[in-house]
């Protein structure tokens, strides 16, 4: 249940960092039933970044809709979501299936058990965790259902742009990337005047001030990697648009790579889709490689990763001695190219 969980947030919320919350519940549930902690925590952190272009409301599903528009490619939300989501739980259960093996059970793994002999290091490992006392009460109530009912507002958007959405002298809609933002900040704002909650409690969340770090540091890599690739646009074009044209599938694997090193999906769709599309790679294809935008979990790096590796305080989700040994890295690989292989099924059926 962690991945669909950390899965399903994903797609609500539009962001994976709101993943951190579920980590610690996570690790009590897993430890107190004798599961390898690492089974479960890596794939939610895993889970919580792939459900991101599954999500409507996500900075990566706004950039799509823009990249697209801008190209006068016809491509809505719910045509990237038909293909996005079914693909990446297909991707979701199979890694999930891998993991349910995964490692030594923990009476049978050697440096637990030698770990645990220690009392202190026993009291560390099976102590309760800080547990939540705040009661699901009238505001929390409110506040879900109106956030909810701003994502349904979306997806109504989405799908009857035309009728809800003011037209342009041209008769075109207003883009979706900008309808996602003006709506779910007033979202926000109904929310903070509907249950008088305080801006700056909300501040003073660990999720929130993850996210405003994520945002900021992603900005500036976004920035940075945008200007380079633009600079030597033509130069990688040159190097990729041979192979690319001939086998439209290897596009997926220039998204994973710049993906590796952007740290967000959004990002990396803003700077490699543009290039798919002037190569012309049909859109059907380019939709299909949408999933392989997530390849930061290569190098261990990002917060949700690190989050997971803190939050186990058995120690079997590990960062790895040698970089790329580290827990992420094959559930990632299973869940992230299920996605594409999936996806290219789908374009073609749908």
């Amino acid at each position: 249940m962690a991945p669909l969980t950390s899965f399903t947030l994903t797609m609500l919320v539009g962001t994976g960092h709101a993943v951190y919350p579920l980590l610690p519940v996570i690790y009590d549930v897993s430890i107190k039933n004798k599961i390898r902690p690492e089974r479960p925590m890596a794939m939610a952190a895993i889970c919580s970044q792939l459900g991101i272009t599954a999500s409507p409301i996500s900075a990566a599903a706004a950039a799509l809709v823009g990249i697209f528009a801008a190209a006068n490619l016809h491509v809505g939300l719910i045509d990237i979501l038909k293909i996005t989501i079914p693909s990446c739980v297909a991707g979701l259960l199979l890694a999930a299936l891998w993991s349910l093996k995964r490692g030594k059970d923990l009476e049978n793994d050697p440096d637990f058990q030698e770990k645990i002999k220690d009392e202190e290091q026993r009291k560390y490992i099976f102590g309760d965790l800080e547990q939540q006392t705040n009661k699901f009460g009238k505001k929390s109530k409110t506040a879900l259902a109106l956030f909810l009912l701003g994502i349904l507002g979306i997806v109504i958007i989405a799908i009857f742009p035309e009728a809800i959405l003011p037209l342009d002298k041209e008769g075109n809609p207003l883009k979706m990337s900008i309808v996602l933002q003006f709506v779910m900040l007033a979202v926000g704002a109904i929310i903070l005047f509907a249950t008088k909650i305080s801006a700056k409690s909300i501040s003073d969340t660990k999720v929130f001030n993850a996210g405003m770090v994520a945002a900021i540091m992603i900005f500036g890599i976004a920035w940075m990697s945008d200007t380079v690739i633009e600079n030597n646009k033509p130069y990688i074009l040159s190097l990729i648009s041979e192979t690319v044209t001939a086998h439209p599938w290897t596009f997926a694997l220039a998204m994973f790579c710049a993906s590796a090193f952007l740290k967000s999906q959004a990002a990396t769709l803003l700077v490699i889709m543009p290039l798919g599309i002037s190569l012309g790679i049909p859109t059907p294809v380019l939709i299909a490689c949408i999933p392989a935008s997530y390849a930061y979990f290569f190098f261990c790096f990002y917060p949700s990763d690190l989050a997971a590796i803190n939050f186990d305080r058995s120690g079997t989700t590990k960062a790895g001695s040698w970089i790329l040994n580290h827990s992420f890295m094959i559930p990632g690989m299973i869940a992230v190219w299920t996605a594409v292989i999936v996806g290219f099924g789908l374009v073609k059926l749908l």
